[in-house]
């Protein structure tokens, strides 16, 4: 479904489309071609909206910014992280999912929160903890809100389509390559748990 905001904008445009043309049909044939038209607007508007990786996120200490639309065609697992957490060493686990299943189209997408006062106020700090620690190698994205009214705007997206928001770290949502969230997994399930490896080869 469009945000609202959106269907505010989608409306204008589908008016302002009408009043374009609506001096300038003279015939059933002309009316058919702004029909068309305007359903076509609205289509590729909606497509956009209902696209739930076409979100861009920033990477993890850097002025980068990427558009999750990179992924689409892929087995994605989203996982809000944090570096000072009881489930921080999930972050091994996660790190073997990606090495196990990247050359089968896998991804393992580390997002680092805040939300529950348990990650580095500096993403310096949080890329190096990654990095020497754990050795994570899959993308890394900078620390966002995951929860509530100012979270990330993918992150919004995860809930609308899933109904779950994340109520701790290391909260999983597991992405088709159609890209519709088709699992969620609370924190204490771990990345090597039965439950979580058969949902991901099931859908590779």
């Amino acid at each position: 479904p469009l945000l609202g905001d959106s269907k505010l904008v989608l409306q204008k445009m589908i008016e302002c489309i009408k009043s374009n043309y609506k001096d300038h049909i003279s015939s059933d044939e002309q009316r058919e071609a702004i029909k068309e038209e305007i359903k076509k607007v609205k289509d590729e508007w909606i497509k956009e909206w209902d696209n739930l990786l076409n979100s861009d996120m920033r990477i993890l200490d850097s002025t980068e910014t990427q558009n999750l639309c990179a992924y689409e065609g892929k087995t994605l697992l989203v996982v809000n992280v944090a570096s000072r957490c009881g489930y921080t060493y999930q972050y091994s686990g996660l790190q073997n999912l990606y090495e196990k299943y990247k050359d089968n189209d896998f991804v393992v997408l580390g997002v680092p929160s805040r939300d529950f006062f348990q990650e580095y106020s500096k993403e310096s700090s949080v890329a190096e903890f990654c990095s020497t620690e754990y050795g994570v190698e899959f993308p890394m994205f900078a620390t966002v809100k995951v929860r509530g009214k100012k979270a990330h705007p993918f992150y919004k997206k995860l809930k609308e389509e899933s109904g779950v928001e994340p109520t701790w770290n290391f909260n999983k949502y597991l992405i088709s390559k159609e890209g519709r969230v088709v699992s969620t997994f609370k924190s204490g399930v771990k990345p090597d748990s039965p439950e979580l490896v058969s949902a991901i080869e099931e859908i590779l």
